[in-house]
């Protein structure tokens, strides 16, 4: 076939595999004219541009604002759902009717108790927590420390200082040792669940 033609013909219909028994000729439009003129590169932006083009990537992951958002809905919807599930339980057995109405009502007022109050101090503890890691961060404070990776553990330990700093300074310093306490067996968790898993940020420490 001539790339060049922008028509061929057809002599016959035996040839178009039609029954036509006048026995015209048919012409018919060629629909691979004119394919040498396109240009490739028209198709492609990277022929255009001169190359790829790459996406910035941070290697240590996500970043500060974005582990603030994440942590704090995460935490505040862990306390919601834990709390809402205690105050339902303990609706049910303080209730002071059996009648169905009063039942009802008294676990909504512990549902909508309870699950706040833990949402709240969760999602606290969360903000004050990835504030601590991002001032860790900002200053390498792990870089001047040898290297290790202890931003986490500073952070966990002053969020608890902080959070009872108005209860004296033994509760501050049990707040605190439960809080590096978390972080540290978050850190061995993540040394036992498959790599998959922590790696697409379920353990978000």
């Amino acid at each position: 076939m001539d790339g060049q033609s922008d028509k061929y013909e057809t002599t016959g219909p035996a040839q178009l595999g039609m029954q036509d028994p006048e026995g015209y000729s048919y012409t018919a439009p060629n629909p691979f004219a004119g394919l040498n003129s396109i240009d490739p590169n028209s198709f492609n932006p990277l022929g255009q541009t001169g190359g790829p083009d790459y996406l910035q990537y941070d290697t240590s992951g996500r970043g500060y604002t974005e582990k603030a958002f994440y942590n704090c809905g995460t935490m505040y919807l862990v306390g919601i759902l834990g709390g809402g599930t205690y105050g339902f339980f303990e609706g049910l057995r303080t209730s002071p009717s059996n009648k169905f109405k009063i039942r009802l009502n008294t676990v909504l007022n512990k549902c909508g108790r309870r699950g706040s109050r833990a949402g709240n101090a969760l999602g606290a503890l969360a903000m004050m927590y990835s504030l601590f890691d991002a001032m860790a961060g900002t200053f390498e404070v792990d870089h001047h420390l040898g290297g290790y990776d202890i931003n986490p553990l500073l952070a966990a330990t002053a969020t608890g200082l902080v959070y009872k700093s108005t209860q004296g300074p033994k509760t501050m310093a049990l707040a605190a040792v439960i809080g590096g306490g978390l972080v540290l067996a978050t850190t061995a968790a993540k040394t036992v669940i498959p790599s998959p898993f922590h790696n697409k940020g379920i353990l978000f420490f």
